[in-house]
């Protein structure tokens, strides 16, 4: 469904952070997209959903299709309300001032029609403590209330396809897991299908059917998700763990100089 090929980002006609990246999203699946702080993940969203040129960003070369459609050069809003494809920025994108039921309205403007109550519900549905808190202001909401809020508010553009930037930033382990449950969820009993950009790789792969590994603006690694859960580079640079056991820190040097991609 999402098919990215040969990707090249600068900002500012200065800054390079994609380097010739490739990759696809499969239909009706859950893609992983792992790496670190400054590997190109968010730029390769911004990339996607339309939004580079809000960050002084442009693609010099490459192709980004989706279901067959080019859509390097539409806006943000043509490819939300065309294609259909929502992006889910992080750091908790919401209006502070207005309440949970207000939030899940403001973002259903791009499609309003007859089935925005009954999504309401729906929402509600898979965060049932949004309407313990539906008439509060969502500045007030906890961490992983405002996550859920925001997942919600994804959900109320009707997308069929998800870009989720690192949903687990900030919350608690066991809001995590329950958020995580939550999406796959929702991508089952919806069948959207979802580029989930992660720092936590343990999470992520648990609920994708694929992933890639991004450093340094490139591709580095793809495969199927059990099989990069159970790669050895995989569980001691994002998982913390070896075939052997625990990870010994005191070789957290030497071991990236010899990662396999590098």
């Amino acid at each position: 469904m999402l098919k990215i090929e040969n990707l090249t980002v600068v900002y500012y006609n200065v800054i390079s952070v994609l380097h010739g990246v490739s990759l696809e999203a499969r239909d009706e699946a859950i893609t992983a997209l792992l790496g670190g702080n400054g590997s190109g993940k968010t730029t390769l969203m911004r990339a996607v959903s339309g939004l580079l040129d809000i960050y002084e960003g442009d693609i010099l070369e490459g192709t980004i299709e989706l279901s067959g459609t080019k859509v390097n050069h539409l806006s943000s809003e043509e490819i939300t309300k065309k294609m259909r494809l929502t992006y889910l920025l992080e750091g908790r994108p919401l209006f502070e001032y207005l309440t949970v039921d207000e939030n899940l309205k403001a973002a259903s403007y791009c499609r309003w029609d007859k089935n925005v109550a009954q999504d309401i519900e729906t929402v509600l549905g898979y965060f049932p403590v949004l309407r313990n808190r539906y008439q509060s202001k969502a500045g007030y909401l906890s961490g992983g209330e405002q996550q859920m809020l925001c997942v919600g508010m994804a959900l109320m553009t009707n997308p069929q396809f998800l870009l989720l930037d690192e949903p687990s930033l900030g919350l608690a382990p066991i809001l995590v897991k329950e958020l995580f449950q939550i999406i796959e969820k929702i991508h089952h009993e919806k069948g959207i299908s979802i580029l989930l950009s992660e720092q936590n790789a343990r999470v992520a792969l648990a609920i994708s059917t694929y992933g890639y590994v991004m450093e340094n603006g490139r591709v580095v690694l793809d495969g199927d998700a059990r099989d990069l859960i159970n790669n050895d580079d995989i569980r001691e640079s994002y998982l913390g763990t070896t075939a052997e056991g625990e990870k010994d820190y005191k070789e957290a040097k030497r071991y990236k100089r010899r990662k396999r991609w590098l």
